[in-house]
């Protein structure tokens, strides 16, 4: 069955033109949240991944690590911000704000759309700091919305609450590269330095 990637755009383009009143409207869906993160999330988080690999690729770098590196950070992204919403959920009460799975999905897969535009810079890698910043920046934002108009969250602790929330999120994208990106650069190491392994010929009988 054919995916209708119009919805899609057409709410990545009215959370950035209009973001309060995208944000009420997300209040208002009776989606559940966890849907959000393979409806929404799972195919936003590709176009940083794909150029992040073209970027990596086209730079030089070797097809198969790039592609493999990329396909890393879309499962990075992607669980982190699963992680996230059930971070946004505990912390919750913390910040005044009702506790609510769905609605903690939902404020976690929206908030995080500035991230996989600014993804799109990504495609040269010199970018790739500036796209972060621009990303993460702009999710603050998003996230201080969506925590008073999804969560709930009383006007005074919203910026608050969202300002823990990123920080826990880029936190968590963080650990997992530091962790993931030296095992992948390990067993890259020696494609990238000699080459792919020739294979043992084929022994031949004697005359």
């Amino acid at each position: 069955m054919a995916i209708d990637l119009a919805p899609l755009f057409q709410r990545v383009y009215s959370l950035l033109a209009s973001p309060a009143r995208t944000w009420h409207t997300i209040e208002r869906e009776p989606d559940p949240g966890r849907l959000m993160i393979t409806r929404y999330v799972l195919l936003l988080a590709i176009v940083p991944a794909l150029c992040s690999f073209l970027g990596g690729w086209i730079a030089g770098g070797r097809f198969w690590f790039s592609l493999v590196l990329s396909a890393i950070r879309l499962a990075i992204f992607v669980g982190s911000v699963y992680l996230l919403g059930l971070a946004v959920n505990a912390m919750a009460p913390s910040f005044g704000a009702r506790r609510d799975k769905d609605n903690a999905f939902k404020t976690a897969a929206y908030a995080s759309t500035p991230l996989w535009v600014a993804g799109v810079l990504t495609i040269v890698p010199i970018l790739t700091a500036l796209a972060a910043l621009l990303g993460f920046g702009l999710a603050v934002y998003h996230f201080q919305i969506g925590c008073r108009f999804v969560m709930e969250t009383p006007e005074r602790k919203a910026w608050a609450f969202s300002c823990v929330s990123v920080g826990v999120w880029f936190g968590m994208i963080l650990i997992a590269m530091l962790i993931l990106y030296p095992v992948l650069v390990f067993l890259f190491t020696p494609m990238l330095v000699f080459g792919p392994i020739p294979l043992p010929a084929p022994a031949t009988s004697g005359a």
